[in-house]
């Protein structure tokens, strides 16, 4: 699970438009959970 953020653009983007975010000069920012934190619902017990 990926989270990708425009700083330029003040917004939220989807991981497939980071690319071209960062080829107009933007600024993208992205974090990705680690591989325990992907598998599990932080909902669940």
């Amino acid at each position: 699970m990926a989270t990708w953020y425009c700083k330029d653009c003040s917004e939220y983007i989807d991981e497939r438009m980071a690319s071209w975010h960062e080829s107009q000069g933007h600024a993208v920012l992205g974090y990705r959970a680690p591989k325990s934190m992907e598998d599990r619902h932080l909902w669940s017990s």
